[in-house]
């Protein structure tokens, strides 16, 4: 999506408590001129951050998928997957309507305006609980029929009760907590067009961390399958919260404010939200529609795929998209290490230098995935098994045999779908 200078360099200043003098400014708040001295080391500065944190969200899925399968059963990944799935459809358009956060902070930091930065960010809060209330809140309170509507176009009448509990329970649980997810992702993009990512990373690492510690605990005090789907969505809309709590303390402490007046702008405006929604909206669309069609395949064709009640198709999906999440995420993140670069360049008015950055980040992102291409097919049956566990001692050896023979199915197409995925 072309960006161009008078979208945002030319709008109306942002009004402020009082002008803000040089000496107010931080040595590098004009432009950030203090970068690396290499085109490569200029993007990995952002990039890193920014992968880490695009990814954040789906480890913490990833060790929801984990937790369950070993605590659990197989079958809770696949509850865990499709109601996953179903609350991020509408958290994802929304993750690329703010977005675009950073695309007007990183353009008024390349023309020398930081201060006005901070009133996209405050009005990409706003528009995120406006959307929350009038969008996720429905969507929560309707999932049982949205499920029940899938399952009758695709006939998946045989579905397990218990599997069908548990998603519901696990998707409305991280709707009802995805304003804490998307108001998260609003403020790390502030702080990507500031050209200041450690804190966003910092705070992605500590909340994967909380994530894990809690879901962790909370799913080995339970023997109920329901109750332990839940407390794993319980545990990363904790570690969403933490995600978030960290970049916004820094926003609006008294250092950022001095120097930036971000506690100054925090009433809603009506032209800073026209400005998110005139570019955030094909980003949103785009991110919206990709999860749609994932949803639609995983939880509604690859569902008739099995005979009987085991699932194995289902689970053995969505463990391979777990791993895909892991592939192309971070190229996501990549890009919003572009979308910074290339907007601070845009404000510059250095438009060669911006194309030379997006060549550059766009032969790194084919590279990564690259990698992880080669490793679907040279460890696939490596990767599908870490998520199995064998029988207990406690089983039969009937039971043993069976689960057993179940998971060398999973492992099986699991196998088989990671070179497609390759």
């Amino acid at each position: 999506m072309p960006i161009h200078e008078h979208d945002q360099i030319d709008a109306e200043p942002v009004r402020t408590d009082a002008p803000l003098d040089d000496a107010a400014r931080p040595p590098d708040s004009a432009g950030h001129d203090k970068t690396p001295a290499t085109p490569i080391g200029e993007l990995m500065v952002i990039a890193v951050p920014a992968v880490v944190t695009m990814t954040s969200y789906t480890l913490m899925q990833f060790a929801d998928t984990m937790i369950v399968s070993r605590y659990i059963s197989a079958e809770a990944v696949a509850a865990v997957g499709n109601g996953g799935v179903a609350a991020f459809i509408p958290g994802a358009a929304m993750m690329g309507l703010v977005s675009i956060v950073n695309t007007f902070v990183s353009q008024n930091l390349g023309a020398g305006k930081p201060e006005r930065g901070p009133a996209y960010a405050w009005n990409g809060l706003w528009l995120t609980a406006i959307l929350w209330v009038v969008l996720l809140l429905p969507c929560a309170y309707f999932l049982p029929a949205v499920f029940s509507l899938m399952r009758d176009i695709f006939d998946l009448q045989d579905v397990s009760t218990s599997v069908a509990a548990m998603e519901i329970r696990y998707g409305r649980i991280l709707m009802l907590g995805m304003v804490l997810t998307i108001c998260a992702r609003n403020m790390s993009h502030y702080f990507y067009g500031m050209h200041r990512p450690a804190v966003v990373m910092v705070s992605a690492i500590i909340a994967n961390i909380v994530n894990i510690a809690v879901t962790w605990t909370l799913v080995r005090s339970t023997d109920v399958h329901t109750t332990g789907v839940a407390y794993a969505a319980i545990g990363t809309v904790i570690g969403s919260a933490v995600e978030l709590l960290i970049p916004l303390a820094l926003f609006l402490s008294p250092s950022y404010h001095r120097q930036y007046r971000t506690r100054s702008n925090w009433r809603p405006s009506a032209r800073h939200m026209r400005e998110l929604l005139k570019l955030g909206w094909s980003p949103a669309l785009m991110f919206g529609n990709e999860l749609i069609c994932w949803w639609i395949f995983m939880a509604g064709f690859i569902a008739t795929f099995d005979e009987g009640s085991h699932a194995i198709h289902n689970t053995a999906g969505w463990i391979v998209l777990r791993y895909m999440h892991l592939s192309f995420m971070p190229a996501v993140g990549c890009s919003i290490a572009l979308a910074a670069i290339v907007g601070r360049y845009v404000g510059k008015k250095d438009i060669p230098t911006a194309i030379k950055r997006t060549w550059l980040g766009l032969w790194l992102t084919v590279a990564y995935m690259g990698v992880w291409a080669v490793l679907f097919v040279l460890l696939r049956e490596q990767l599908i098994g870490v998520f199995l566990n064998g029988a207990s001692a406690a089983v039969s050896p009937d039971e043993a045999a069976t689960i057993d023979a179940i998971n060398a199915e999973i492992v099986r197409v699991g196998a088989m779908v990671l070179i497609i995925a390759a």
